[in-house]
């Protein structure tokens, strides 16, 4: 959950609480830079929960990884200081701005500069949207991703890691 609210430090791990009162996330993730202020991510309640139940059991919580750091469009100082053009008539999605080497990303031949559009045929208009997409799936799972290289659309598939962090 995107939070547009200020999270001060020291939040992480707080409850999200709608106009009633009421848990609808644990806060986990504050944004620090200097061109967002007040931004900030909650997992939901509902995979807390599950979370939480799975580690009690002497289970442990597997996150989908696929190798890649990555900016939203709107980030064009960073897409220009890594020289990545965006196509014409592409104004959504995220940059990959490094693929890990052996990761998931680098097996399915994304790379640098590629501006993903659609994760498992689902918008991923920022990053936002490619991250509750992703977290949608589990580990092992088979996703297309459709993007953009050199101008021009194309897809492959993607098998999702382990997360190890």
């Amino acid at each position: 959950i995107q939070i547009d609210a200020a999270v001060n430090p020291g939040n992480s791990g707080g409850p999200l609480c709608d106009v009633g009162g009421k848990v609808v996330g644990i806060i986990s993730l504050k944004i620090v830079q200097d061109e967002v202020e007040g931004m900030g991510f909650a997992i939901p309640i509902e995979d807390a929960i599950e979370y939480a139940k799975a580690i009690e059991e002497g289970g442990e919580v597997e996150r989908p990884y696929i190798g890649i750091s990555m900016v939203d469009l709107t980030q064009e100082y960073y897409l220009w200081q890594n020289r990545i053009n965006i196509p014409e008539g592409v104004d959504e999605g995220i940059a990959v701005m490094e693929v890990v080497k052996g990761s998931p990303a680098d097996k399915a031949k994304l790379e640098k500069g590629d501006i993903i559009v659609k994760l498992g045929g689902s918008d991923t208009g920022s990053l936002a949207e490619f991250r509750y997409e992703l977290y949608k799936h589990k580990v092992g799972d088979k996703l297309e991703v459709t993007y953009y290289r050199d101008g021009k659309k194309k897809t492959t598939s993607i098998t999702l890691g382990k997360n190890e962090e």
